[in-house]
């Protein structure tokens, strides 16, 4: 049981909206085993706008997966490209 992934212990615990232009970024925290981990997903502006409140408190206690694939499928839904919604490739662990 120990090799199991830590992503299966994550859930996250607040969500806020960065605006930048076309693209909203949303900074997801997760609670990992030892702390708090901080994960970035990448919606478009217009998905942001389109997005019900309460929206951001909805993922709260998703898994970061869990949190992308809600996301995906609010974008579809909305008519947006669920590709559009992603996280970054390489997670940036610090930001200067």
């Amino acid at each position: 049981m120990s090799d199991q992934p830590s992503t299966v212990k994550m859930a996250v615990t607040s969500v806020n909206i960065l605006k930048t232009g076309v693209r909203s970024v949303l900074v997801v925290k997760l609670t990992i085993e030892d702390g708090l981990e901080t994960v970035h997903i990448l919606i478009p502006a217009a998905l942001e706008r389109a997005m019900e409140p309460g929206v951001e408190r909805a993922l709260v206690g998703e898994t970061a997966e869990g949190a992308l694939a809600a996301l995906k499928a609010l974008a579809e839904q909305e008519g947006f490209d669920a590709s559009d919604v992603r996280m970054p490739v390489e997670p940036r662990m610090e930001i200067r």
